[in-house]
């Protein structure tokens, strides 16, 4: 009989990416969403997209995958009738994270009562909101999670808006500048904004990309409402190489900004992996007994003073960055190639109603 390990590989893998703004919206409770046909998490960005569909890519489970691999195996995994991201996983299992080293946490360890106890102190300080079920830490234990925390130096407005998708329209909530009225302290907050792309010259409905400055500056959010590519990884490069184009970012004009708030908890299980068996001859008798990610996600305004202003050069129309469906939103260390989380977002199944 086929003696059984357990491979916990992300029964406790957390993504929490949050952009937190202290007790600004104490009363919002974030959208719990255990599974969804609306909502994909995707472990890798070379996934391809349906544009009526959210997705949400973070890096955590190449990070985990990665550890596992290193710790344990010392060779690359495989998995019967492994699903094909398994097979992108493996083609980075060299690469660093693309994530600052003080950002993440990865462990794997067997039975390691220090390390499972590091393990259960960064839930806890962390994640604790997040776990519905206990924690299994029996076997093979491959962690990893990131949490991320960004503040605006100067809170955006709050207020609702009309928010559509395609012919569908309906309210939501929002923040940004509603109508730039060049009040001293709208300067301030249109300086939080570097407009790396904007259509001035073309007619109908423009196409942008802008990143908002936070208080942490080794980190970029780029938000854009480019129509989706064929995968994530070819919408990101399509959506980099607009940056890369035009290297110098304009900053402190623009017409209104207005971006719509997101406050979600979302937990998927990968059934697709659970109960499998490992192929590789050196440890051909293991099984994966779960394997599961969670993120969560916040966007919203914030308050922290901030005092810089930008005198702006004159043009005929000053942007408009009024957010409409569908749109990207993604987050990357600036010393780094890719992004360690990404969103699409194609319906408003995230998005906070009225």
């Amino acid at each position: 009989m086929k003696k059984k390990y357990f491979i916990i590989l992300a029964i406790i893998l957390f993504t929490f990416l949050t952009f937190y703004f202290y007790n600004d919206l104490v009363s919002d409770k974030p959208f719990i969403l255990i599974s969804s046909e609306k909502t994909i998490i995707t472990s890798v960005l070379d996934q391809a997209i349906d544009p009526s569909k959210n997705y949400l890519y973070s890096s955590a489970m190449q990070i985990t995958w990665n550890k596992l691999t290193k710790f344990f195996f010392k060779e690359t995994i495989e998995i019967e009738n492994q699903p094909k991201y398994i097979e992108k996983l493996n083609e980075h299992l060299n690469e660093p994270p693309n994530i600052s080293e003080h950002s993440y946490t990865a462990i794997a360890c067997t039975n390691n009562i220090e390390l499972i106890q590091k393990i259960k102190e960064d839930l806890k300080n962390h994640f604790s909101k997040n776990l519905i079920n206990p924690i299994n830490f029996t076997g093979i234990i491959a962690y990893s999670s990131i949490y991320r925390e960004f503040s605006f130096e100067n809170k955006f407005e709050s207020f609702k808006s009309k928010f559509k998708f395609s012919s569908t329209e309906i309210e939501i909530k929002s923040f940004g500048i509603e109508k730039y009225e060049d009040t001293e302290y709208q300067k301030k907050l249109a300086n939080q904004v570097l407009i790396h792309y904007y259509e001035h010259d073309k007619p109908g409905y423009k196409y942008f990309v802008f990143e908002l400055k936070t208080n942490y500056s080794e980190d970029s959010i780029i938000i854009s409402n480019f129509i989706p590519q064929e995968t994530m990884q070819k919408s990101f490069e399509f959506i980099n190489s607009k940056i890369i184009l035009n290297a110098t970012a304009d900053q402190g004009y623009l017409d209104s900004l207005i971006i719509p708030k997101m406050n979600f908890n979302i937990t998927h299980r990968y059934y697709d992996l659970i109960n499998k068996n490992i192929k590789n001859k050196t440890h051909n008798n293991l099984i994966i007994s779960d394997a599961m990610t969670n993120i969560s996600f916040k966007i919203d305004e914030s308050s922290i003073k901030f005092s810089s202003f930008f005198e702006p050069p004159v043009l005929a129309n000053d942007p408009r960055l009024n957010i409409n469906g569908p749109f990207f939103i993604y987050l990357i260390s600036k010393k780094c190639k890719t992004p360690y989380f990404m969103a699409y977002i194609g319906n408003d199944e995230l998005l906070m109603k009225k």
